[in-house]
C-alpha cells in the first residue's frame, strides 16, 4: 500500500497487467463521473513512469485524474 491520503480503495482482480490497468482506469473514471452520462468525444493516450509497479500504477491513476479535471 502506498502512503497516500485517499477517499476510496480500489481492489482489482485481472488476468494480466494490461487488464488490471484497464479495470483500474474504469474504476477511477466511474468514481469521478458517471460514464453513462458522458459522451466520448476523443481518445487520449496516457503515459506514466514509476520506480516500481506500485508507483507506476499510482502515477498512471494521477494522470487519468488530471485528464478528467
Amino acid at each position: 500500500m502506498l502512503d497516500h491520503a485517499t477517499d476510496a480503495f480500489i481492489e482489482v482482480t485481472a488476468k494480466d497487467l494490461k487488464e488490471a490497468f484497464l479495470i483500474t482506469a474504469n474504476a477511477v473514471i466511474n468514481l469521478t463521473l458517471d460514464q453513462h452520462k458522458v459522451e466520448e468525444k476523443n481518445e487520449k493516450k496516457i503515459t506514466a513512469k514509476g520506480k516500481d509497479l506500485r508507483y507506476l500504477l499510482f502515477n498512471w491513476i494521477e494522470e487519468i485524474t488530471f485528464v478528467l479535471i
